[in-house]
């Protein structure tokens, strides 16, 4: 088993500095950046946790009803999974990510091992969901996050995909299905939210400055 590195004290600095860079076969470029000591991760030039991401999903998450057995589809450092902790003590969350290098970075800077009722699964999101829909398991709430700089995989908005996601939905669940607010890709985007409302044909809106997130249910 691999050892985690031991988490770094917490450092303080007014201006944002980068404590790590590095590079993933899955994410390429990655880097670490605190300030005022807090850290946020980036792949690339985009925040992938942390930061204004916090406000992002803090605001989705009250939009939600309550969740016992939580999934999440593009875990990154974490911000997902705690704000949801913190709105239910006692939720169990399945998070998937595809990169372990981003796994490792959010244990030794975000705290992710010591997230309460979270069990982590490094894995493509898609071969994972469709393995645990012939295991008929059900989630309450499955959010869909998978970017990689700002960038969601294809197969990740595809009916197909939406499709087993359907199977996975507990009675009365919701479905996050996450599109960022990026200029020249509005087309691609309403595409792909087309696609899931023809699946999850009760939605509810949530836009941010950056983000504009669909909760779907049928």
């Amino acid at each position: 088993m691999e050892k985690s590195c031991p988490k770094p004290k917490m450092p303080f600095s007014i201006l944002p500095r980068t404590v790590l860079e590095t590079k993933s076969s899955n994410s390429g470029q990655i880097k670490v950046v605190e300030q005022l000591g807090r850290y946020r991760l980036y792949v690339g030039k985009m925040l992938q946790s942390g930061g204004l991401l916090e406000g992002v999903w803090k605001k989705t998450i009250k939009e939600l009803p309550e969740a016992k057995k939580v999934l999440i589809l593009g875990l990154g450092g974490g911000t997902v999974a705690r704000q949801i902790t913190v709105k239910w003590p006692g939720v169990a969350i399945v998070g998937v990510e595809i990169d372990p290098v981003i796994v490792k970075l959010g244990k030794n800077y975000f705290g992710l091992d010591e997230i309460p009722g979270l069990e982590i699964v490094i894995e493509e999101a898609t071969a994972w969901v469709e393995k645990t829909a012939k295991e008929r398991e059900k989630f309450d709430l499955v959010i869909i996050d998978t970017y990689l700089e700002d960038e969601m995989p294809q197969n990740c908005q595809k009916p197909a995909f939406f499709n087993t996601i359907k199977k996975i939905i507990a009675k009365n669940g919701v479905v996050v299905f996450n599109q960022l607010l990026v200029k020249g890709k509005q087309k691609r985007s309403a595409k792909a939210i087309e696609e899931f409302q023809k699946l999850f044909p009760r939605t509810k809106l949530v836009k941010t400055a950056t983000n504009l997130l669909i909760l779907g249910s049928f």
